[in-house]
């Protein structure tokens, strides 16, 4: 046996005694045992007498080794223990605590990320110090959906009619709305009972809050200008077919101004938030224990930002000559860049709202429960 399982036999011997003695063969070698040891010492100088009882003592002390190498698995499964911590604990899947003994050492967070918990200590539940169960972390949340794209530029126009100065550009697209937040996740369900119970121990089986709302659409750049008509150039009446330029009717026209931009998208409203958990103790003696229990609903989520509205699209070219008699003036007849970019939506407001809380079943246990 090493040193460890020895340290451990005379830790449980009283136990192994007791219950040793549950039976008749562990009662009777208890009384042989002493009767042979009373004996021996009463009688030690009768030679006979002694040999009987050393016999006798020796036969009772193996059959109680033997009753007590029986019920040390059973004594020994009572007084197993479970330690959990120290620091943080998650859980990726639902779990299951079954110990005689369950030790939390003190300054442990155990979180459950939303997977049900069941803690059952037969014997004693003992917090050392001051520990947590949380469901989600706070300082982990839900991230933001994509953003949404830029919206396209406005759409090109055909070259005006000859003549005609050109037409403004046409405006970008107004960016499209952001997408709508994640919901955040229910609280799970915490069990958790024990005979006796110490220490002060914190359940804070919130819903998680809510995502952010996704970024809303950039406005689109706004389309280019009409580009403006041609010049027109007279001519004489043709002789034998022969056409005579002789004036020039007009210039090239004057390109359209740029369109505006498009306005922004409007952020996303934020995601709703959890329902709370749902927390059921049963302790059967609090021990000097101290819970305080919140299984408030998430909050909502906080809206996305809004798009970047859409720049002013570039001015028109001007119209080319005509021939001779129409200088070709398109480089000094551009239209002008346009001025009006699009408008910044306002954010949606921030609700304030939470999600249902859970329910706590504490028994006749006294527990802080935190309100909304």
């Amino acid at each position: 046996m090493s040193a460890s399982g020895l340290h451990k036999f005379v830790e449980l011997f009283p136990d192994l005694i007791r219950e040793a003695s549950k039976s008749p063969l562990g009662v009777l070698s208890l009384i042989v045992l002493v009767i042979s040891l009373v004996t021996m010492v009463l009688f030690r100088r009768a030679g006979g007498m002694t040999l009987i009882a050393f016999v006798l003592f020796l036969g009772s002390l193996l059959a109680l080794a033997f009753r007590m190498m029986s019920v040390y698995p059973a004594v020994e499964q009572e007084h197993r223990e479970r330690t959990v911590g120290p620091g943080r604990v998650e859980l990726e899947a639902p779990a299951e605590w079954k110990d005689p003994i369950i030790r939390i050492l003190g300054g442990t967070v155990i979180t459950t990320n939303g997977n049900d918990l069941r803690l059952r200590a037969d014997k004693e539940l003992i917090v050392e110090g001051e520990a947590k169960i949380q469901s989600y972390d706070p300082q982990k949340s839900l991230p933001a959906p994509a953003a949404k794209p830029q919206t396209p530029h406005g759409a090109d126009i055909p070259e005006a009619g000859q003549c005609q100065n050109g037409r403004v550009g046409n405006p970008g697209g107004d960016g499209e709305l952001g997408a709508t937040g994640s919901p955040g996740k229910p609280g799970g369900k915490i069990y958790i009972s024990a005979e006796e119970a110490t220490g002060s121990l914190t359940i804070i089986d919130c819903g998680m809050d809510g995502g952010p709302g996704g970024r809303g659409g950039d406005g689109g750049i706004g389309g280019t200008g009409q580009r403006g008509g041609r010049g027109k150039q007279n001519y004489a009446v043709p002789f034998r077919g022969v056409r005579i330029p002789t004036d020039c009717a007009c210039g090239g026209a004057f390109g359209g101004p740029g369109g505006p931009g498009g306005n922004g998208g409007a952020g996303g409203v934020g995601g709703a938030g959890g329902n709370g958990g749902y927390v059921n103790l049963r302790i059967g003696r609090p021990n000097g224990l101290k819970v305080a229990v919140d299984v408030r609903g998430g909050l909502t989520g906080r809206p996305g930002q809004p798009g970047s509205p859409g720049e002013p699209g570039l001015g028109g070219l001007g119209g080319g000559g005509d021939g001779p008699a129409c200088r070709d003036e398109s480089n000094s007849r551009h239209g002008p860049n346009g001025t009006q970019r699009g408008n910044v939506p306002a954010s949606p407001e921030i609700p304030s709202s939470r999600a249902d809380s859970g329910k706590v079943d504490a028994g006749n246990l006294q527990v802080k429960i935190a309100n909304n």
